[in-house]
Parts: C-alpha cells; structure tokens; sequence
C-alpha cells in the first residue's frame, strides 16, 4: 500500500491584497510585542502587539483551559478564568 503524497500548491493572491499586507508588516515593524501567559500555569499562550486593544480569548495547549483577556494599550493584562 503506497502513502499518497500530498502537494502544496499556493494560491495567486491578487496585487491588492499584496499591497495591504506589505502595509500591515511595514506598520508593524516599529509596535513592541507582549507575551500572553496562562495565569494557571505560566504557559505561553499567544503574543500580541503592545497597541491591541479589546478582549481575545486563547486556549492553553498545556492545561487546556480557555482564558479571555482583556487587553487595553500601555497597562497591564487583565484576564478572565472560563
């Protein structure tokens, strides 16, 4: 029995859409980043830039809980245990 051999071909993705995201990369160059940990077990759970704001939910692949934080730009993370 012979394994099937899977290709990946990528798709052509049109000048505009090249365009926006070479501006979203040139923008993002000069953000800080933050880590996002689990509060549970310090693991690290995501990355997001300094200047995001609102809630984002991820889930821990260690402990596998799901935690909402919410992210205000330039304070400390605030998270909520689901």
């Amino acid at each position: 029995m012979q394994a099937t051999i899977k290709t990946f071909t990528p798709q052509v993705v049109c000048p505009e859409i090249r365009t926006k995201i070479a501006r979203a990369v040139q923008s993002s160059q000069n953000v800080t980043k933050r880590d996002l940990r689990c509060p549970y077990d310090g693991f690290r759970v995501g990355t997001v830039f300094a200047d995001t704001g609102g809630h984002v939910m991820f889930k821990c692949r260690k402990c596998k809980r799901e935690i909402v934080f919410k992210l205000t730009p330039g304070t400390e993370l605030d998270f909520r245990r689901q």
